[in-house]
């Protein structure tokens, strides 16, 4: 049997899910803004002790038996990915197991194929919020296959290109703020929803056994934070 560990903190859902074989044996999801440091290993804690009851096991060897940690590496808050990142980390080098990284465009992506499944033929346009102006985007198939490389862009900038393209689903944490721009009717088309990063579709895709990425932060744009400049000169180092 296989077991992950599914985490997920980029976005504003702080969530952990624990798959086995084709079955979520267990999910917790919270919608936070911040203090996901404080609430995401005793989120975990709680999770593997519940499901330790159901097999009759402690929590411990039931987070013993976790083949693989999948989480969730953006893009999304810089604050919130690394918290999900270092818990990763963290239990599989205490277990010595792997982590591996999904993205949060790829996890959004892979819910809404699975509930539009009756839309063949149409694309998927996932957008989520960066914090400022511009949104995180990257587009994908009708199975969840991407299309090219996640890329960052004005809202304006996105709304245009959708005018050319009104077959397309928007899905993601940037929806409704992106159909707001649509001001071409033909555009407005274009069925919008609100997703979220979900740890569940986060667990599943890494129990894939050929997945190959590492647990490491997908970042498009760099962090607002810069060294303190103690040289005099005025530039930062």
């Amino acid at each position: 049997m296989t077991t992950v560990l599914g985490l997920t903190t980029a976005t504003a859902t702080t969530g952990v899910a624990l798959w086995r074989d084709g079955v979520c044996l267990a999910a917790d999801r919270r919608l936070l803004q911040r203090g996901q440091t404080i609430v995401l290993m005793p989120m975990v804690m709680a999770l593997v002790d519940m499901v330790g009851r159901t097999d009759g096991r402690s929590g411990q060897a039931v987070l013993a038996g976790v083949d693989r940690f999948a989480v969730c590496i953006g893009p999304g808050s810089f604050t919130g990915l690394r918290v999900g990142l270092a818990a990763a980390r963290g239990l599989a080098l205490a277990t010595g197991r792997l982590a591996t990284g999904v993205t949060s465009l790829e996890a959004i992506a892979h819910t809404v194929v699975a509930e539009q499944e009756g839309r063949r033929g149409s694309r998927l346009l996932v957008v989520i919020e960066s914090g400022r102006e511009a949104m995180f985007a990257q587009g994908f198939d009708d199975r969840a296959r991407p299309l090219g490389a996640p890329w960052i862009a004005p809202p304006d900038q996105l709304a245009a290109w959708l005018q050319s393209e009104p077959n397309t689903l928007v899905a993601g944490t940037a929806a409704n703020r992106l159909r707001a721009c649509l001001v071409d009717r033909r555009a407005d088309r274009a069925l919008c929803l609100d997703r979220e990063c979900d740890p569940e579709v986060i667990a599943r895709l890494g129990a894939d056994p050929d997945r190959q990425r590492l647990a490491e932060p997908l970042y498009l744009r760099a962090p607002d934070a810069r060294p303190i400049d103690r040289s005099g000169t005025g530039t930062p180092r």
